[in-house]
Parts: C-alpha cells; sequence; structure tokens
C-alpha cells in the first residue's frame, strides 16, 4: 500500500521522523538502509558531470588541432552526451531541492516487525509482514572474487557488505515478521504495540487520517510527476543536443 506522507495521521507521520533520524537506534527496527539520493550526492554528480563535459570538449579540441576527423573520436561526443545528461538531471535535482525540500524523515527502505516501508520523496509504501515474500539471500561475486550480499524481497533489496552481516539481518527480519504474525493471530495489542511502532494502523489497517483537517506537525513537499518527466525526459533531449551539435560544429570546422 502506498501512501502520501501528508495524507497520514500527525501522530504517525511525527513517529516517522522519529524513527527515521534516530539511526537504527530505536530496537523496533531490524534493519534500514539510507537513500544515497540525498542533497550531497546531487552535488557531487553535478561537480562530476560538468568536470567530464570539460575533458571532452578539451579532448576533441585537441584532436581537432591535430587534423584528425571528428568521427574517429565519435565515442568521445557520445560520452559528453551522456555527461550532459547527467549534468541535467543532477542540475534540475539541486533546483527542485530548493523549489520543494527534503521530507523531515531520511528516505530509504526500512524493516520493522510489522512490515518492510520505503519512504521516497513524499510517498510512504509499505508492505505488511503478512504479505512480505520470503527474502532471498544473494552472494555477488565479481570476476571470482566476493562483491557483496544482497537481501531481496522481490524487487526491493537491501545491500550488504558481506554474508555473514546480510544473514544477520535476514534473521532479524524473519524472527521479527514471525513474532508480529504470531502475535496478530491472537490479537495480542499489547504485544503488538511493544515490537510494532505502527501498531494503531497495524490493527485497524487504516493509515490514512480520518480528518481532512489533521494539517499539523511534520509535512512533506512531493515532487509533482510533469516536473520529473521534465527532469529525466529533458535530460535525454538536452544531453543528445549537446552530443549532436558539437559533433556537427567540429565537423564544420574540419571541413572548413
Amino acid at each position: 500500500m502506498k501512501h502520501a506522507f501528508n495524507d497520514l495521521p500527525r501522530s504517525v507521520r511525527e513517529r516517522l521522523v522519529q524513527l527515521t533520524t534516530s539511526d537504527g537506534k530505536d530496537p523496533r527496527i531490524l534493519h534500514f538502509a539510507k537513500d544515497w539520493g540525498g542533497g550531497w550526492f546531487k552535488y557531487v554528480m553535478l561537480a562530476g558531470s560538468l568536470f567530464a563535459i570539460g575533458a571532452c570538449l578539451q579532448f576533441v579540441w585537441d584532436r581537432h588541432r591535430s587534423g584528425i576527423h571528428p568521427h574517429s573520436d565519435i565515442e568521445v561526443f557520445a560520452g559528453l552526451a551522456a555527461a550532459s545528461f547527467v549534468f541535467t538531471v543532477a542540475a534540475l535535482g539541486v533546483l527542485y531541492r530548493r523549489l520543494w525540500p527534503p521530507p523531515p524523515y531520511k528516505e530509504g527502505l526500512w524493516a520493522f516487525a510489522s512490515g518492510l516501508m520505503k519512504l521516497d520523496g513524499g510517498w510512504v509504501e509499505f508492505t505488511p509482514a503478512s504479505e512480505l515474500p520470503r527474502p532471498t539471500l544473494v552472494t555477488v561475486r565479481r570476476n571470482g572474487s566476493y562483491s557483496h550480499s544482497r537481501l531481496e524481497f522481490g524487487s526491493t533489496w537491501f545491500h550488504f557488505p558481506s554474508n555473514a552481516a546480510a544473514e544477520k539481518a535476514c534473521e532479524a527480519i524473519l524472527n521479527g515478521k514471525a513474532r508480529m504474525l504470531q502475535l496478530l493471530a491472537v490479537r495480542d495489542t499489547a504485544g503488538i504495540a511493544a515490537i510494532d511502532p505502527f501498531a494503531e494502523c497495524t490493527l485497524s489497517g487504516q493509515w490514512k487520517s480520518g480528518s481532512t483537517l489533521d494539517t499539523e506537525g511534520p509535512r512533506a513537499a512531493i515532487v509533482p510527476g510533469v516536473a520529473r518527466a521534465v527532469q529525466w525526459l529533458g535530460g535525454l533531449v538536452l544531453g543528445a543536443i549537446a552530443g549532436g551539435c558539437t559533433y556537427a560544429m567540429f565537423l564544420f570546422l574540419h571541413h572548413r
């Protein structure tokens, strides 16, 4: 089930903020992974793509001065297009961060005994324990050497630097799920409240606030879908234009 953060009851919104900013210190959090899409990462991508654009332009200019045909460096122009795409997406991401401030909670994936919760932008996606598929532990190797482990729940997963860490998290999540299902079967409200930070939602099956006047407390801005489309499609278009026009310009200069 997926809900806008602002549609949740105030008490649940406040609890979400408290839980996700506790750095996993709350014992009811079985495991968590914060997103890398935060403010600093966008600036890194912005700076990196700008450097790549400059490097591509310097390279093709030096090759042009050596009399080499632009077609010999077609992959460099493709790289320029890719770097321009990344630059556009990152720049718009920084702009959007100003227009629509980040949510008051930490975005990412959070495992509780009651289920799996994904926080992204102003949205809260929750998969109850009863609907959560059995996790699959995947060991990834590259060139025969261990790379990392992945704990998959269908199309959602956690990454781990070691198999031992993945197995520990898997055991904690499975034990938490089994305990929650056991408590739900006997409707042990006190037991559920002890391990589930969203016990009232779990027991009632209702996550949305029952009042349209419940506007106090933390709120989260949601970036409109049109803005997201402009960010990604605009990046593709501008990247293609940058690469194509630069190639055409150097082709013209070469034949002068």
